[in-house]
């Protein structure tokens, strides 16, 4: 988490105190934190799983919930950085901003189904992110269900960068113990 912190340190500063540049730090320092606080280790419980013998987590929905989060604001500031790189020059306004939409999506049509993928993949982690949060894991058809869409969100992470692969196969280790745990 911290070696995700100092990138976004460094851009905030070399960029003057880029204000998106600060509230991603501050999402991220929150999750951070909230992690450290709901996600502690749990050593002397026997469990009946080898992996948890092995790892014992505590609650793993939270760390499901944290990397999925993480997912989320990465691919957000994907769009924020391709949207403002464009719209910098001319100035924000919704209608240059659809405008650039439509040219995104039209530009390429090999590229079309990354973009597409682009789209849905902030959404979804979010989604999944609060599913695990309320408490989607408390039976055991809930778990099984959220475990198998954080697959397909692993599949649709693949098709966009590794970054969100790794994130999304992190999040998918934890959905595993969410189902074994439970």
């Amino acid at each position: 988490m911290a070696a995700g912190l100092l990138p976004i340190t460094y851009a905030a500063v070399r960029w003057k105190g880029s204000i998106p540049l600060w509230v991603g730090g501050s999402i991220l320092t929150a999750i951070l934190l909230g992690t450290a606080h709901y996600g502690s280790l749990e050593l002397k419980v026997p469990k009946q799983s080898l992996l948890q013998r092995f790892w014992p987590v505590k609650h793993p929905e939270y760390y499901v919930a944290t990397l999925l989060g993480i997912a989320a604001v990465v691919g957000l500031s994907t769009w924020f950085l391709l949207f403002d790189l464009k719209l910098q020059r001319t100035g924000w306004s919704i209608p240059a901003a659809v405008e650039y939409a439509r040219y995104v999506f039209s530009y390429d049509e090999s590229a079309r189904p990354r973009f597409i993928a682009m789209a849905i993949q902030p959404v979804l982690c979010t989604v999944l992110a609060g599913a695990y949060l309320l408490g989607g894991v408390k039976r055991k058809i809930g778990a099984w269900t959220l475990l198998l869409v954080v697959g397909l969100t692993c599949a649709l992470s693949a098709t966009i960068h590794p970054t969100l692969l790794w994130l999304s196969l992190g999040a998918l280790l934890f959905a595993f113990l969410c189902v074994i745990g439970g």
